[in-house]
C-alpha cells in the first residue's frame, strides 16, 4: 500500500489530503470536518503549545497568558524571532507545530503504519524562493520532507481540470478563512501560465468577528448592560465567534437562525434571532471588496469578465449565500464550484505527488554578447530539473576580468559579474548552471586558468515558469 499525501499550507487554515493506492482519497479533518486552523499559542510561562481547532476556539481565552501566531507564514524567510519562556522561537519552529498537528492528525485517522513523511505542498503564487526554503525547513523540523511545490492555483485548477480544461483562460478566486487570492491562468493543452495575481487580507474569520460583534450589539439592546464586546470575557468572545462560524453557513438553507448560548458572560443565556436579510446585509460591504478585487487584478492586464472563459471558485469562504446569490447576479461568466472548494488545493496537491507536473521556463536567461548577440545559458521551454548545464566563453582582449551581462531574452539587464582571469587572449571562462529545489538558478562563472576559489556565483531567484501538468491531450 502506497500513500501520497498533498498539503494546503494556508495562512489560516491547513488542509492535507492522502490518497491510498491511487485510488482512495481520505480528509485529515480537525474532528469538526473542517481543514485544520493555522493557529498555534505558546504560553508565556510554561512554554506549552497549543494549535488547530483548540487554539481556534481558544484565542480570545488565552490571548494574556499565551503568544499567538494566526498567520505565521507571512513571517517564513524573515529573521524574526519571539522569545517565550525562556526559550528562542523562530518563524520555522512556529511553522512545525502545523506540521506537526498535520501529522497527528493522520496518524489518529489511519493509524501509526501510515506516516505523513512526503508531500507536495502547495504555496501562494509568487511565493519566493527565501520562504520557499524557509517552508521546506518547517517541515523538515516536523519530519515531513516536501517533495515538491505547486502553486495553489494550478493545484486547484488541476483538481478540476475535467471542467476547466476547455478554455484556454480562467481565473482561480481562492476565499479563505484570512485571504483572499486570484489568480489569472492560460491554458495551453494542459501548460498553465500565470498572467496576473491579486490578494486581499479578508477572509471568513473577519466575517466571523464582524457578525459576532452584530450579535453582541442585538444582546445589548435587549438587555442594556453597557458592556461592550471587546469588554466580554476572552472565553465568551470565543464562544461568540465559534457560533456565528457555524451561523453563517446555516444561512445556506436556512432564512432565519437562532443564536443561542447558555450563558454569555452577565448577560446569561441569550436566544437571537437574525434573518438571512440582516447577514446579507450586514456582510456586503466584504463581497463588494472581494469582486473588487477579481477586477482589478484583471485590470492589470487590462482586462475584464469577459475575456475570461469561466471562474473556478474554492475555499471555504465562496459557499458564503451572499457571495454566490451576489456573483451569479453579477458575473455572467461561466462558473465552477467544486463540491468541497476547501478542499481543493490539498486535493490537487495529492495528486500531482503521484503523478508530478513540471516546471518549464518561460523565458531564456544568458549572456549578452560583445557583438551585441544573446546567448541563451537557461533555455526558455526546458524543464527545470534538466537545465544543469555548462556553457563555455572566451575573451576577446587582454584582460584580468571577464565582464558577464546576464540578462533575459528581451535584452532586460538581470546582473554584472565579474569574473577574475589571468589575462590571455581567448582565454576560457565557463558558466556552470543548476536549480536548487527552491527554484533557484545558480550561475558559477571561472576561468580554466584559475582555481575554485576564484569561482563568481550569482543566484537567480525570480525566473518566470509556467507550469505543465500530467493530463494527456
Amino acid at each position: 500500500m502506497k500513500l501520497e499525501f498533498g498539503i494546503d499550507f494556508g495562512t489560516t487554515n491547513s488542509a492535507c489530503i492522502g490518497i491510498l493506492d491511487g485510488r482512495k482519497v481520505t480528509k485529515y479533518t480537525d474532528g469538526e470536518d473542517e481543514p485544520f486552523p493555522s493557529v498555534v499559542m505558546i504560553d508565556k510561562v510554561t512554554g506549552e503549545v497549543i494549535c488547530g481547532r483548540e487554539a481556534w476556539n481558544r484565542r480570545q481565552e488565552l490571548s494574556e497568558s499565551c503568544e499567538i501566531f494566526t498567520s505565521i507564514k507571512t513571517h517564513l524567510g524573515t529573521s524574526q524571532t519571539w522569545k517565550i519562556a525562556g526559550k528562542i522561537w523562530t518563524p520555522e519552529m512556529i511553522a512545525s507545530q502545523i506540521f506537526m498537528g498535520l501529522k497527528t492528525q493522520v496518524m489518529a485517522s489511519a493509524g501509526k503504519q501510515m506516516k505523513l513523511e512526503t508531500a507536495v505542498v502547495a504555496v501562494p503564487v509568487g511565493f519566493p524562493a527565501h520562504k520557499r526554503k524557509s517552508l521546506r525547513e518547517a517541515a523538515k523540523m516536523a519530519g515531513i520532507e516536501i517533495k515538491s511545490m505547486v502553486s495553489e492555483s494550478t493545484a486547484a485548477a488541476f483538481q478540476s481540470f475535467d471542467k476547466i480544461g476547455s478554455f484556454s483562460h480562467f481565473a482561480v478566486f481562492d476565499w479563505g478563512g484570512g485571504t483572499l487570492d486570484i489568480s489569472i491562468l492560460e491554458n495551453e493543452k494542459g501548460t498553465i501560465k500565470e498572467l496576473a495575481i491579486g490578494n486581499e487580507y479578508l477572509g471568513g474569520d473577519d466575517i466571523d468577528l464582524k457578525f459576532a460583534k452584530y450579535v453582541h450589539l442585538k444582546v445589548e439592546k435587549e438587555d442594556p448592560r453597557n458592556i461592550s464586546f471587546e469588554d466580554m470575557p476572552a472565553r465568551f468572545r470565543d464562544l461568540m465567534i465559534a457560533r456565528c462560524e457555524v451561523a453563517k453557513k446555516e444561512y445556506s438553507y436556512k432564512d432565519d437562525v437562532i443564536i443561542r448560548l447558555n450563558k454569555y458572560g452577565e448577560y446569561g443565556a441569550i436566544n437571537i434571532s437574525i434573518s438571512y436579510h440582516e447577514f446579507n446585509r450586514l456582510i456586503q460591504p466584504e463581497i463588494s471588496r472581494a469582486l473588487e478585487c477579481l477586477e482589478s487584478t484583471l485590470r492589470k492586464i487590462h482586462w475584464n469578465l469577459e475575456n475570461l472563459g469561466c471562474v473556478l471558485l474554492v475555499g471555504g469562504s465562496v459557499k458564503l449565500r451572499p457571495f454566490i446569490e451576489k456573483i451569479e447576479e453579477s458575473w455572467n461568466c461561466y462558473k465552477i464550484y467544486p463540491e468541497e472548494s476547501d478542499w481543493s488545493v490539498s486535493y490537487g496537491a495529492a495528486r500531482l505527488s503521484i503523478e508530478e507536473g513540471n516546471y518549464v521556463l518561460a523565458d531564456s536567461i544568458g549572456v549578452l554578447l560583445s557583438n551585441g548577440g544573446f546567448y541563451p545559458i537557461a533555455k526558455a521551454d526546458t524543464r527545470l530539473d534538466r537545465l544543469e548545464t555548462t556553457a563555455s566563453f572566451a575573451i576577446v582582449e587582454d584582460t584580468d576580468t571577464a565582464h558577464f551581462i546576464f540578462a533575459d531574452s528581451f535584452g532586460n539587464v538581470l546582473e554584472y559579474v565579474h569574473v577574475p582571469t589571468f589575462g590571455f587572449f581567448q582565454e576560457q571562462v565557463d558558466v556552470r548552471l543548476s536549480v536548487d529545489p527552491n527554484q533557484v538558478l545558480k550561475f558559477v562563472a571561472r576561468s580554466q586558468k584559475r582555481s575554485e576559489k576564484f569561482e563568481v556565483v550569482w543566484q537567480y531567484s525570480s525566473p518566470k515558469l509556467i507550469y505543465q501538468l500530467p493530463i494527456t491531450i
